[in-house]
């Protein structure tokens, strides 16, 4: 049977002063048992509910702290019991709470991959991290069964395994099979490697296989389309017996380069995220959780009113895969001969490069992009020597108080 545990305040308990004092009842093959720790909190900054204090002041951050810790490892020692098939004992529970040593298994180098997955997923899941956070390791685990599959023939793998030849196997994987770029395979290469630093971090006896394995530098991600590129593309006339999704594809790069949007937040896009009046768009980003307001491109509103045309959904734009979109966005590169690899990352870039080259202060650009760091935000501003050339022949061409007025822009 299932055992389920939570951190509960004993308010049936008579107590001197305001505090009561934190448990934590535990269900155990149909039993209900409550241990006692050492931490007292008022009830009116209790939540029952979550299990948890809900002011922000040091001493409540300590209390969930230490209920968050007790709970991961009461979370991990069921899980290596279950793992090897051995007995839960209440008194192991009993002595997790208390902070007495346990009997831990000294099969740990057999603990299942996809188990200590499971377990770092928990752990950001009870840290309260970001849903972003999650789904990229929720994305790694089901990358890695893959590959275990394939090269394992489906048989389950353990942490002992894991050596720095499966990591180059692994690493092969991700850029030969799956055709991940650079920057995406040591993406995940390096999520990988968390996982692998909190097993470390929890005292599973391993040894570290990224000692000796250095990730190679990221692909450059500067690419960008410059003015003519862009209005070639914006040009480009999809041919009419060409798949439903090369024009799909075409619309959606168009308005992520017209205000920047990720991929990711453009699908997510929503009428409601829009004024009713198509000025202005107001968005929490799925990367970052940023709030980011951007006006609306008389190219954007052209789009916009498009597809309010054939309004279906609460939705702006239907769902394509990234994958699927640069595929497309590559075919549409080779029918204007862009000798760039074209991506969907690719319009980022050029709406960011846009604006720098037209002189935009750094700070408004930024804030466009939704960018809390400017060193973030500068790696999306790129310039080309062509484009290089036309700024300074319009500073040339300038009188000395305009050139004193966009000098205070980019201040």
């Amino acid at each position: 049977m299932k055992t389920s545990f939570k951190a509960i305040l004993r308010t049936d308990l008579p107590m001197k002063g305001d505090a009561r004092r934190i448990d934590f009842r535990v269900y155990f093959e149909s039993k209900q048992y409550k241990f006692s720790t050492p931490k007292f909190i008022e009830p009116k900054y209790w939540d029952s509910t979550e299990g948890k204090v809900i002011c922000s002041n040091d001493k409540a951050k300590s209390i969930n702290n230490y209920i968050l810790g007790k709970i991961a490892s009461i979370s991990k020692y069921i899980l290596q019991k279950d793992a090897y098939n051995e007995y839960v004992s209440i008194d192991d529970i009993r002595a997790i709470i208390t902070d007495q040593p346990t009997v831990i298994s000294n099969k740990k180098e057999r603990f299942p991959l996809d188990e200590l997955l499971d377990m770092y997923i928990l752990h950001l899941r009870q840290s309260d991290k970001r849903a972003n956070t999650i789904r990229k390791f929720l994305s790694l685990q089901h990358t890695l069964k893959a590959f275990t599959n394939m090269r394992y023939k489906k048989n389950v793998v353990t942490i002992g395994q894991i050596d720095y030849q499966f990591i180059q196997e692994f690493a092969n994987y991700l850029r030969k099979i799956r055709k991940n770029n650079q920057t995406t395979t040591n993406k995940g290469l390096k999520n990988f490697r968390t996982v692998w630093y909190f097993a470390i971090k929890n005292d599973f006896p391993i040894q570290n296989p990224f000692k000796h394995f250095k990730l190679t530098a990221d692909a450059r991600r500067d690419t960008y389309l410059n003015f003519e590129e862009y209005d070639a593309f914006k040009r480009l006339v999809i041919p009419p017996s060409a798949q439903r999704g090369l024009f799909q594809s075409k619309e959606l790069f168009v308005f992520a380069c017209e205000t920047g949007l990720r991929y990711s937040d453009v699908i997510d896009l929503k009428w409601k995220d829009i004024d009713e009046n198509f000025t202005a768009i107001t968005k929490i980003q799925i990367k970052n959780s940023n709030k980011v307001y951007i006006p609306i491109s008389n190219v954007a509103k052209k789009i916009l009113n498009k597809r309010s045309l054939c309004l279906k959904s609460e939705f702006v734009f239907e769902k394509l895969s990234n994958q699927y979109i640069n595929k497309n966005l590559k075919e549409m590169a080779n029918m204007l001969d862009i000798d760039k690899k074209i991506t969907f990352h690719v319009a980022r870039h050029t709406f960011g490069s846009h604006l720098g080259i037209k002189g935009v202060a750094p700070q408004l650009i930024m804030t466009l992009l939704g960018d809390k760091d400017m060193k973030q935000a500068y790696t999306y501003i790129n310039m080309d020597s062509n484009d290089i050339m036309k700024q300074a022949m319009n500073f040339i061409n300038m009188d000395k108080d305009e050139i004193l007025k966009q000098m205070g822009k980019a201040s």
